[in-house]
This record gives C-alpha cells, structure tokens and sequence, in this order.
C-alpha cells in the first residue's frame, strides 16, 4: 500500500510536528527554569550565610558589609573604604591596581569555583567611610574565564 500525501496526512504530520515542537522546547524550558532557581536559591543562601558573620574588615583600608544575589547570575559585594573619602580615591590606582587584583582572585580563589562553574558575575560596591557611593568592579564570566 503505497503512502498518499493527502489533506488529512498533511494534517496530521503538521500536527505531529507542532506537538513535538511544543513538548520539547516545553521540557527545555521547564529544566532550565529548575536549574536557574536552584542557582538562586545557593546564591541566596551563600548570601545570607557570609552575611551572618558580617560586617568583617578585610584589610587596613575596607570593610565587607554586606553580600546580596540577584536572579541567578550575579553576586555582589558591598565594601566601606575605612578613613578615606571620595574625593581621595584615585580611580586612575583603582583601575591599575584594584581591579586587576580582584580580577585575579576571581580568578584562582578555589573558594569563587562555583561562581565560575556557573559564570557568575561578581560586584564589587564601594562607598566611602561616609557611605558615599565611590564604585563598582565587576569581574564577568568573560573576565575570569580569558586569563
């Protein structure tokens, strides 16, 4: 019996394409939402959890205050530069000496091997001793995957 391209099989295999279409990018869709909130909620956690044993002075010149996540994809941390003001900092050392420094340990802390694992930005926030805002150092997954 030979196959007839007719009306009702046309029908039928656009039917049998749409509804394999549909449930594969539905169990696609439905996985990485299940994965992208389990990397919110260890963000979150590992956010409150560092947050419990916080405020801590990390060297002679900051603070880390506080920690939060947002969504799945980004870490930041919120630092006080100790006795200096705003108008002391010079962005052109920030940007020579900070950054390239946070960059590197973003890079080979063993500690940050899962925010690499998933490619998660780390922000660093910086205010001054009177909680001006001074900046923010992102280091992204291109950042500490290109070294």
């Amino acid at each position: 019996m030979a196959f007839k391209l007719n009306r009702k099989n046309i029908i039928n295999i656009v039917v049998s394409l749409i509804s394999f279409f549909v449930a594969y990018f539905g169990v696609q869709y439905f996985l990485n939402t299940k994965e992208t909130s389990k990397i919110e909620r260890q963000l979150k956690q590992a956010s409150d959890d560092l947050n419990t044993r916080l405020p801590m002075q990390t060297d002679a010149f900051s603070r880390l205050d506080s920690t939060t996540s947002i969504d799945h994809h980004t870490f930041k941390y919120y630092y006080t530069l100790l006795d200096i003001e705003k108008a002391a900092v010079n962005m052109d050392t920030v940007n020579k000496y900070v950054k390239p420094e946070l960059l590197r340990n973003a890079r080979t802390n063993p500690d940050l091997q899962g925010f690499r694992d998933y490619g998660i930005t780390l922000e660093y926030v910086y205010y001054d001793k009177n909680g001006k805002y001074v900046t923010t150092i992102m280091a992204t997954k291109e950042d500490y995957s290109n070294f």
